[in-house]
């Protein structure tokens, strides 16, 4: 039985065509695309001008705009026919079935008839050919219209010339404070890229202000900047084009300094708030923190998401240690989530080797190192402390310490070596991945500083968790359902009220607390609590006895 087709005719109308087998349809298939592009093809050209010759002092932008017009380009060094820029998605092309625009956007070669690809505006034979290293960049980048130095990057253009603009902008702003102005000039005048670019923000350029929440010592709040980041100098109209309504932005009543790296929350700039002499940080916005994610979403939370949340803060934490930085409050309130994770507020941030200035101990209890609990300096390891507390949560959905008051008792208990409930402690050989994922948490959480892991020695480590995670899921059945049998999850518990999860200064008697120790497992361990409600207990006791007799 023949298939039945149908036919765009040219005219707008449709033909129906009676196919004897698969033979005549394919040849009929071919002959159809041979006529449309016999037909379209003049079309789609018949306007364009015949040739023109390359100028390579052009940029591409420049290059495209003066060469649309034209059937073909002449390199202006062989006067040989050289490509021109095609403007398609190739995935949409390749995916296209219609040949009517599959042959508008068509160029074949001249000798061996097939698609060619036209990436940019030169000849690739004079430039392969080219041995002076600065006239490769001319052919490929151009140059710069202003101060006619060859262009050396091909995103930003001439980066001279930029910083010379932000330079004569600088007396158009100011913060009113001089340390303020000099960071964000200092940044302006080390500029290589718009993405790291820090910007003084005037407070009516915000829309939409909504308060989100309280931090430790800011305010959180959500708007809208209705101008939004930079994303090019325009020479023409002498002005800097922006991207306009694109961007939400939390900014934060605290001044902190810009940090421009993957893993970490994105810093347009600062403002001030009018009428007061509060700075704000104007940040990425992010919508949930990760202990509201895990509160939200404990019930459908996968062991991939889990696993892939981990893997950000890993190496989010990694980026900042690798800067000789420490963060010092990490802890799920400063770890932010929209459509990636990153760690935020630095507030209390300091180089590795800067000796500390404030011995107040500032943070969540339950996520700070026992060390830093009895006033010792903030180290990388401490740190360390903190992510791996994190890691145990995100895998229990579980917080730490929920069902104890934060109180000097549970200092106490820390020092002495008292962790969050984890993973149980019979793992299947099925879940090996399981049982090298708690080993990194407890080197992370060990009360020797020294034994912890680096930041790099994590990513490391949990790459090689994570391919034996991929394996071991692809063997083993329900593996989701399976793996949480063998969790201990109490995320349907409720939290003590007197536990809290918020950044404070504590006050603590670092005299009182013993040396940290580690403790062989929870079921050994004696809370300091009850030892002191037995010896109060005891205590009363022996005076009844005395008043008794």
């Amino acid at each position: 039985m023949g298939l039945m087709g149908q036919v765009d005719g040219t005219d707008g109308t449709t033909s129906s065509v009676q196919l004897g087998g698969p033979s005549r349809s394919v040849r009929l298939e071919f002959e159809i695309s041979t006529y449309l592009f016999s037909f379209i093809f003049p079309l789609v050209y018949h306007n364009l001008r015949n040739n023109e010759s390359t100028d390579y002092n052009l940029s591409l932008d420049e290059r495209r705009k003066k060469y649309k017009d034209y059937r073909y380009i002449l390199c202006e060094k062989c006067k040989q026919k050289i490509d021109m820029q095609d403007y398609y998605c190739l995935n949409c092309y390749y995916n296209e079935t219609d040949n009517y625009k599959r042959y508008c956007n068509y160029v074949l070669c001249e000798k061996c008839k097939h698609e060619v690809n036209k990436r940019d505006y030169k000849c690739n034979g004079c430039y392969i050919m080219e041995t002076d290293p600065e006239e490769k960049i001319r052919m490929r980048l151009g140059c710069c219209k202003e101060c006619h130095q060859v262009n050396k990057n091909s995103i930003i253009g001439c980066v001279s010339c930029i910083i010379g603009h932000f330079k004569d902008d600088f007396d158009k702003w100011t913060s009113g404070n001089k340390d303020i102005d000099k960071l964000i000039q200092d940044d302006q005048l080390s500029f290589n890229s718009y993405s790291e670019l820090l910007e003084w923000i005037p407070y009516n350029k915000f829309e939409k202000i909504k308060y989100i929440a309280k931090g430790g010592f800011s305010g959180v709040y959500s708007a809208t900047w209705t101008d939004g980041q930079i994303k090019r100098w325009n020479p023409l109209s002498k002005n800097w084009e922006r991207n306009g309504l694109r961007n939400k932005d939390c900014f934060k009543k605290v001044f902190i300094k810009a940090c421009y790296y993957p893993g970490i929350l994105k810093c347009f700039g600062i403002t001030q708030v009018p009428g007061s002499f509060n700075y704000a940080l104007v940040l990425e916005y992010m919508k949930d923190d990760l202990r509201s994610y895990l509160k939200k979403n404990y019930n459908s939370i996968t062991w991939g998401q889990k696993l892939m949340i981990i893997k950000s803060i890993c190496y989010g934490l990694h980026v900042i240690h690798d800067l000789e930085l420490i963060h010092k409050d990490l802890h799920p309130g400063n770890v932010l989530i929209h459509d990636n994770i990153l760690i935020s507020d630095f507030g209390f941030c300091v180089l590795a080797n800067k000796p500390p200035t404030n011995k107040n101990v500032y943070g969540v209890m339950p996520y700070m190192a026992p060390e830093i609990l009895r006033e010792q300096q903030h180290t990388l390891a401490s740190d360390i402390y903190s992510l791996g507390i994190i890691m145990n949560e995100i895998i229990t959905i579980t917080p730490p310490f929920n069902n104890h008051p934060h109180d000097h008792f549970l200092v106490l208990d820390i020092c002495q070596g008292l962790r969050p409930d984890t993973i149980i402690t019979e793992i299947p050989n099925s879940l090996n991945f399981l049982k090298e994922l708690k080993d990194l948490i407890e080197r992370c959480w060990d009360a020797n500083p020294k034994n912890r892991p680096t930041s790099r020695e994590v990513c490391d480590i949990y790459l090689d968790i994570l391919n034996n995670y991929t394996i071991q899921r692809q063997v083993e059945h329900s593996f989701d359902e399976y793996i949480n049998t063998i969790i201990n999850s109490s995320s349907t518990m409720g939290i003590h009220s007197e536990a809290i999860y918020t950044s404070r200064t504590l006050d603590l008697s670092p005299a009182d607390l013993p040396e940290p120790t580690n403790y062989i497992s929870s079921e050994e361990f004696i809370s300091s609590r009850i030892v002191v409600q037995d010896m109060q207990t005891n205590e009363r006791s022996e005076c009844l006895d005395c008043m008794i007799k």
